[in-house]
């Protein structure tokens, strides 16, 4: 390369300058005068090299510059004299063959470095389809699709979305419908409970007896065919402490929440759990969930679809994607997991009062049972049984919990259009001894 001839060429002009001076050169890390002679030849004690020369003081100060000068230049020439071949170098591996270097192979080069040859071929990416929710169920006996004299001209949403997180992927009020209960035969009378059972603050004020003394004394004189239990991390251990263990079927799931089934009158036809909803940053617990159970009754073969759910915070927000997000992907389940020959059963803590989108929106398709709760009206139970199938509702004070738990005595029987808004009644207090 030519640049470095320069170099060299500048080197010998450094030599020159020195020598303006009549100093001896050393050609190394150290430049200095030899030592003085003694004599009258020799030079003073006080007297340098330079002003020993004669030279005026002015010109002495140009050289130095000019030596400074050559110096800085013969860095920069090499400087570029390296970044010159690194470039051929590069280049040279660009065009020759084998795998093209990524980024990660030489950090200091940009990316521009690695521009092809000729124009890249697109590329059509493949959006893969959204995954379903987070589901786990047991195997069923029955297929999960609704046959054609059930309807949903009302509702169900459109395309399948894309992917992303789903219970962020529907924010409208394309809310999936769900069937009436439609089937014949004489009716049935089902009791439920729903219960936030407040697991952490019971635990540190010694809360379960009374918690157990509550649930065994609204179990008579009629036992509870199906129990929600919200907030509760051991299903077994309340079951126990109520007195109730071994009759009914018990079913613990993620996020503390709970089933609970009376196995001496229900078979299990299938149940599982699936994301639906997630708390808002403002108050982040993490995900929630809907749980549900599938069962037939082995005395009239009618089958009821329960479903037990523990709502996002804060309360009334819907969570991060708002109420009729979190309304939609309930009735999701509830559509692609249920039969149309099922009654519809849905509890828990919604974390939603009457005026919340969650709680409008799922009172579009399924009546909600009471009109006031405490504790914000957040506990709720809503079914697909019409207007009028309550039989007997009573909120149960006491227990330890900071939420009163909801029973209601349920009729089962043939509604034969999509519910109506349910007339609200004020229920009943009950107290157990």
């Amino acid at each position: 390369f030519g640049s470095s001839h320069l170099g060299l060429s500048h080197f010998e002009g450094f030599r020159s300058a020195l020598h303006q001076f009549d100093a001896p050169v050393m050609y190394g890390p150290i430049l200095r005068p030899p030592r003085p002679m003694a004599g009258a030849g020799g030079w003073p004690h006080s007297t340098s090299p330079l002003q020993a020369s004669g030279t005026p003081s002015s010109t002495k100060l140009l050289a130095l510059i000019a030596v400074v000068a050559v110096v800085a230049t013969a860095a920069i020439v090499g400087l570029k004299v390296h970044h010159g071949w690194a470039a051929h170098r590069r280049e040279e591996s660009r065009l020759s063959p084998g795998p093209r270097p990524s980024s990660a192979d030489f950090l200091g080069a940009p990316a521009a470095s690695y521009a092809p040859v000729a124009p890249p071929v697109p590329v059509q990416r493949v959006v893969p389809e959204a995954a379903p929710p987070a589901d786990t169920t047991t195997t069923s006996t029955e297929a999960p699709e609704f046959p054609e004299r059930c309807s949903y001209a009302l509702g169900g949403g459109g395309p399948r979305p894309p992917p992303g997180p789903l219970w962020c992927q529907s924010t409208g009020l394309d809310i999936p419908e769900v069937c009436a209960y439609d089937e014949p035969g004489g009716p049935i009378q089902v009791k439920v409970l729903t219960y936030n059972l407040f697991w952490w603050g019971l635990a540190q004020s010694g809360g379960a007896r009374a918690r157990g003394a509550l649930i065994s004394g609204a179990s008579r004189p009629a036992p509870y065919d199906f129990m929600g239990f919200q907030e509760c991390e051991d299903v077994n251990l309340v079951l126990a402490s109520s007195g109730l263990a071994g009759q009914y079927l018990a079913l613990q799931g993620p996020h503390a929440v709970a089933l609970a089934l009376r196995k001496a009158r229900w078979a299990l036809l299938a149940n599982g759990q699936a994301d639906v909803a997630e708390d808002s940053a403002l108050q982040y617990f993490g995900r929630r969930i809907s749980m549900w159970a599938r069962v037939r009754d082995k005395g009239s073969g009618k089958t009821v679809f329960f479903m037990n759910h523990h709502g996002p915070t804060p309360i009334g927000s819907g969570g991060l994607c708002g109420g009729n997000a979190t309304a939609h992907n309930l009735l999701r389940v509830i559509r692609t997991k249920s039969q149309p020959s099922d009654a519809v059963i849905l509890v828990g803590d919604f974390n939603a009062d009457p005026s919340s989108d969650t709680f409008k929106s799922l009172s579009l398709r399924l009546h909600p049972t009471f009109s006031f709760t405490p504790h914000g009206d957040v506990d709720q139970i809503f079914s697909n049984l019409g207007p009028t199938p309550v039989i007997h509702k009573a909120i149960l004070p006491g227990g330890g919990s900071d939420h009163h738990p909801l029973s209601v005595v349920l009729k089962v029987s043939k509604v034969g259009k999509h519910p109506g808004k349910a007339p609200f009644e004020r229920p009943v207090f009950v107290g157990w001894a």
